[in-house]
């Protein structure tokens, strides 16, 4: 399954969970056979939604969750899932996968990759698969096309399934440099890691933490190159009153910036890029939006050609968005070439100008193909 998406509009009670859709398996047995191949399921009391599905060549259920999707509120909702392939040199797993992306009410909330591509009962290998909307498929031994089990207890206004996922635009292609796969040394030394929860910063688990004494800031592997004329970054953090350094910086030899964040000692961004065709590293000061206060900040850049758009939020409703005009497309090297060339988090080439005091950075996310979606990361 290369790509699904799924728009409904719902409204659910506050006390009672339920399965949404749920594309299952009817096989009436106790071998344990995955049997959910694609399934949206609400959870009691508000505590999120999971999304459960089978990898393809597998016989695991897997699941991913989304805790912070409030649906079972009582209130009208629209909910949209995609699920898009990730091919194996955007997921830098070896292998082909996919990831799974839920839109609330026309914000985009959470993303997760997933096992791997999301397989289908619905091919050649088996002929009892059914569709559900509102319940799923009894499972075990009692296993029958008429039963249903985790009913909803709501109404279901509309629900439209695509297949492949055109209805919906396709998300680009994503780089993760917070990914501790991705991070040159070992990683698990830091406990400021992907996996890890860092106590100096107030920040949810998955947050990487940039104070002296915890380990140095992050230098990627296997990254990709942007696109000729567009690409994009996503970024989350919080910095402290006075806080400065590079949130990330995509680095040639010596102090040659192909793109990069540094926040000033004044708390104000700068972008930092080198042009096609010209030489040496240009800045642009991106307005007087202040980001180090101890407030949690997202930021979306996304460069087209000579045009630099900035959009920043934060978590105490600020807001800032406006375009700047560059000197040029934005330059890339690569990986592996003959000149030098490297990707960092919380620092530039050489550990220069790290976040100082501390930092903490929880998204770092490239699109190396493409502008970041719509409200990428709500802070």
């Amino acid at each position: 399954m290369s790509g699904v998406s799924l728009d409904p509009d719902l409204a659910t009670s506050s006390q009672i969970g339920g399965y949404l859709f749920a594309r299952s398996l009817v096989i009436p047995t106790t071998a344990a056979i995955p049997m959910r191949f694609f399934s949206v399921y609400v959870r009691p009391r508000q505590q999120g939604i999971k999304v459960y599905y089978v990898a393809l060549n597998s016989v695991v259920q897997h699941s991913a969750d989304f805790p912070g999707m409030v649906l079972d509120d009582g209130r009208q909702h629209t909910l949209r899932v995609q699920v898009h392939r990730l091919s194996a040199a955007s997921s830098r797993g070896g292998f082909d996968t996919a990831a799974v992306v839920l839109e609330l009410d026309g914000v985009l909330v959470q993303r997760h990759v997933l096992a791997g591509e999301v397989a289908d009962c619905g091919g050649s290998m088996f002929s009892d698969c059914v569709t559900y909307v509102g319940g799923r498929a009894v499972e075990g031994a009692l296993a029958g096309p008429g039963l249903t089990a985790f009913e909803m207890n709501g109404c279901v206004e509309n629900a439209v399934m695509w297949v492949p996922a055109r209805a919906l635009p396709l998300l680009p292609a994503t780089y993760d440099m917070l990914d501790k796969s991705a991070i040159v040394g070992d990683a698990s030394a830091n406990r400021n890691t992907r996996f890890g929860y860092n106590d100096t910063c107030v920040m949810p688990s998955g947050s990487m933490g940039f104070p002296p004494g915890f380990g140095p800031p992050l230098t990627m592997r296997s990254f990709p190159t942007t696109g000729a004329l567009s690409f994009g970054v996503s970024v989350a953090a919080v910095l402290p009153v006075g806080g400065y350094g590079y949130l990330f910086a995509k680095n040639g030899a010596g102090s040659l910036r192909y793109y990069s964040v540094y926040v000033a000692r004044d708390g104000t961004m700068h972008f930092y890029y080198k042009a096609v065709g010209l030489e040496g590293t240009r800045h642009v000061a991106v307005g007087s939006f202040t980001v180090a206060n101890n407030v949690r900040f997202a930021a979306d850049l996304h460069a087209n050609g000579a045009v630099l758009r900035v959009e920043v939020r934060t978590a105490s409703g600020g807001f800032f968005s406006q375009s700047f005009a560059l000197e040029g497309s934005v330059d890339d090297c690569s990986e592996g070439g003959s000149a030098p060339c490297s990707l960092h988090v919380g620092q530039r080439a050489g550990g220069a100008y790290p976040l100082t005091p501390f930092g903490c950075v929880s998204v770092a996310t490239l699109y190396p193909d493409g502008a970041p979606p719509t409200m990428s990361i709500v802070p």
